[in-house]
């Protein structure tokens, strides 16, 4: 079996080039398939839009075999996107407001009404969007506060500090009138020919020793001695999370429960294989299992721009437009990432030490 961060080295070394090749949109690590049975082979997978004959593709375009030595799988990915609802006209009626004690059961629970007090899973967003989710309650500068992404809280990039975040969000018919928080901080996207915005401060350390702990504890889990360390680069172009926080208005009460789940006990390391859940704007409760790790991924906002991510953690099916800001976790109702895009073949989400170290956050 390879060394993990071997692969690690491998993916940053190659990665640029393969996502050069039509098709490409994520390079990562996991399991290597063979004849449809995953095998306890790790591999380097490249994910394409499309899985299409070798016979049709360029030579240019041909996927390698294998990278350093290290085996490479082709995986079917679809066009991987930011994953808030398409707009639409008309809005429907406004919904009657709800508590969560006018649930009759947790089936009849519809996240895109309007509830008061609010609570993880539901529909919200900025005004100038169309919904996502309310991911988890999380503690920052001694206030509890709302995480979601950037693209829900803080209409990817475009939101000024302060602005009006709604619940339900605006395709679920909410209005000003249903004004529950205001944006407290958002980390920006760079998109791919773009200038990099300002760097929030502190931001890039904490996500440099984030990486490297990650690194090395999965590492220490396949048994290796390898270590990385942490260190100080210009990058400024790199995006790893798509997060932001809002912080509830003083008359709206918030409940740390997630529907379907309960409050989040901790955090935790995503691994090869670990089952996971979350509760979503759209598809509600869903669970899946993680597939890759480290991997770099390309991804759509709106209808052209393409924001490139790095060290994420790829999933199975398990999301569908809307249900970014959700939160995902293991089954033990541990944090292991931040929900942000996919496909109908696969979910995207951040690693949640990723976004705790980028706005400085902590559970509470």
């Amino acid at each position: 079996m390879s060394d993990l961060l071997t692969i690690y080295n491998a993916i940053q070394n190659s990665h640029a080039d393969l996502l050069k090749k039509s098709n490409v949109v994520s390079v990562g690590c996991g399991y290597k398939t063979c004849s449809g049975e995953k095998t306890k082979d790790l591999a380097i997978l490249v994910g394409v839009s499309e899985k299409m004959p070798s016979v049709s593709i360029m030579s240019a375009d041909v996927i390698p075999f294998s990278i350093e030595n290290i085996p490479v799988d082709v995986v079917p990915m679809g066009i991987i996107r930011a994953h808030s609802k398409k707009k639409r006209t008309p809005a429907q009626a406004p919904p009657a407001v709800q508590s969560p004690e006018q649930v009759k059961t947790l089936a009849d629970l519809d996240p895109t009404q309007r509830f008061r007090p609010i609570f993880p899973g539901i529909s919200i967003g900025h005004f100038s969007i169309t919904a996502g989710s309310f991911g988890c309650v999380v503690l920052k500068d001694g206030k509890e506060m709302i995480l979601s992404n950037n693209h829900i809280l803080a209409n990817v990039n475009n939101a000024q500090i302060g602005n009006s975040i709604l619940q339900p969000g605006p395709y679920d018919a909410g209005t000003s009138s249903d004004v529950i928080a205001t944006l407290y901080e958002f980390i920006p996207i760079v998109m791919q020919g773009s200038d990099p915005p300002p760097r929030p401060p502190g931001g890039t350390c904490g996500i440099a020793k984030g990486t490297a702990k990650i690194a090395n504890a999965l590492s220490k889990l396949f048994g290796r001695t390898h270590r990385l360390m942490a260190y100080n680069s210009a990058q400024a172009t790199v995006n790893y999370v798509d997060a932001a926080v809002a912080v509830p208005l003083s008359t709206i009460q918030m409940s740390r429960e997630i529907a379907e789940i309960g409050q989040p006990i901790g955090i935790a390391e995503a691994t090869l294989g670990m089952q996971v859940q979350k509760y979503g704007r759209t598809t509600k409760y869903t669970t899946g299992e993680v597939q890759q790790l480290m991997a770099i991924v390309d991804v759509q906002y709106g209808e052209s721009e393409i924001a490139r991510f790095t060290d994420q953690i790829i999933l199975g099916p398990m999301s569908a437009g809307g249900d970014s800001g959700s939160a995902v976790l293991n089954m033990n109702k541990e944090l292991v990432g931040l929900l942000f895009a996919g496909s109908d073949q696969t979910t995207i989400i951040n690693p949640i030490q990723k976004v705790f170290a980028a706005l400085n956050l902590n559970l509470p």
